[in-house]
């Protein structure tokens, strides 16, 4: 996966590869362009899933580099960038099909949300992104040990707490009969199975709610829950507060 900048403002463009490079996105590759001829051909030969341009480039107009992007390919996502504080651009890059504006100099944290929105709403992208975002394993490889099925067990929901989970399916890969598995977890753990999972998934909720600006029920549906109000409940009823007033603590512990 790729973002391409296209930008004849160097200072900007540093300051873009910054804020990703200093994100949970550092591993993305960074396309550059400073004009949009070598835009469009960078766009075209790369295939980038996201595209931020400059508005008002030297040599054409930005609003229509990025409707030229979006003409060619229906999977890359457009976010403008422009000194002009003009609600008439804003306007013409929503009318466009951008799926972002933003004033220079760029703000760390609103720009990061956009990323996190785009790359999380994507049904194609989002799978493999949650195995090297949201777990701890970075290397995204599960391998069993049969001569310790509880401890395959745990393993195997770190590393897919995102996904739907059952007691059943996971016996049946540490070959186990459910009731004998269920028996064997609660004494090890000293927990049942769901109480498990579901401890593991508020954990990484916390991570994201202190780190990322993503909205909540975004957060919800790539941890592994339902809806956004059945996580609240959970969260709640785990941490005794909800979701929003859990970052809402750490926003104000960060500003002090």
């Amino acid at each position: 996966m790729s973002i391409l900048i296209i930008d004849d403002d160097f200072e900007s463009s540093v300051k873009i590869k910054e804020i990703l490079k200093q994100s949970r996105h550092s591993d993305i590759k960074i396309l550059e362009a400073n004009n949009a001829a070598d835009g469009l051909k960078i766009a075209k030969e790369n295939r980038p899933f996201i595209v931020v341009t400059e508005l008002s480039l030297k040599d054409f107009n930005g609003i229509e580099v990025g409707k030229k992007i979006l003409s060619e390919s229906n999977a890359t996502f457009i976010i403008a960038i422009s000194q002009l504080k003009m609600f008439e651009l804003v306007q013409q890059a929503i009318n466009n099909g951008f799926s972002g504006f933003y004033l220079k100099p760029v703000v760390k944290n609103e720009f990061l949300t956009t990323i996190d929105r785009l790359i999380l709403s994507n049904p194609i992208i989002n799978k493999q992104e949650a195995s090297f975002i949201l777990s701890d394993n970075k290397s995204g490889e599960f391998e069993a040990d049969m001569s310790k099925p509880i401890k395959t067990a745990i393993e195997y929901i770190h590393l897919n707490y995102f996904e739907v989970i059952n007691l059943k399916d996971i016996a049946e890969k540490v070959y186990l009969s459910p009731s004998h598995f269920s028996r064997m977890f609660k004494e090890v753990t000293d927990t049942n199975f769901i109480e498990f999972l579901t401890q593991v998934r508020i954990e990484k909720s916390k991570y994201f709610l202190k780190s990322t600006a993503m909205p909540i029920e975004v957060i919800a549906h790539n941890i592994g829950f339902s809806s956004a109000t059945y996580f609240a409940t959970t969260f709640k009823k785990s941490q005794g507060k909800t979701p929003r007033e859990y970052r809402s603590l750490y926003m104000k512990l960060d500003s002090n």
